[in-house]
């Protein structure tokens, strides 16, 4: 099952990839990309049907990874990856990194205790990241992108 959910993955990042030229145009404006001969709503369900291919096949072999869906593409973004190809590679190679990390944290530092990795460190790492995002009073000095993002 393990190498099903691999392949689907693999096959996932393949047709993000090569999608990829059409969301950063999506990402100028619908008119901007209609002009340019995007199909905007064929490229969003394709986007959209891609997305959650990939998220059931992770899900299915690594259970429930509470907020590291949420946190990465946020953290990739405050790193400086703004195209979508390189940010896709980019969220691929952060994600598997903060698990990693989760699962030695979850071995070493709470043990002879069970801890599962993948609930309770990127859990917290999550929430230390939004908190800061949700307790800064001035927008231009936020961590959260979502800050800047919409004063451009």
């Amino acid at each position: 099952m393990a190498v099903a959910a691999a392949l689907t993955g693999c096959a996932c990042l393949a047709g993000s990839l090569l999608l990829s030229r059409r969301v950063d145009l999506v990402a100028l404006g619908e008119p901007a990309a209609i002009s340019l001969g995007v199909s905007v709503r064929r490229t969003r369900i394709i986007g959209l049907t891609l997305a959650a291919l990939a998220t059931a096949a992770g899900t299915l072999v690594t259970g429930p990874v509470s907020f590291i869906g949420i946190l990465v593409p946020h953290l990739v973004t405050r790193l400086g990856f703004r195209g979508t190809a390189s940010a896709s590679i980019a969220c691929g190679l952060t994600g598997a990194l903060l698990m990693t990390l989760a699962e030695w944290a979850s071995q070493t530092l709470a043990w002879p205790w069970p801890l599962s990795p993948a609930s309770s460190p990127p859990s917290s790492a999550a929430h230390t990241f939004f908190g800061s995002c949700g307790a800064s009073r001035r927008r231009d000095e936020a961590l959260c992108p979502l800050a800047q993002a919409s004063e451009v």
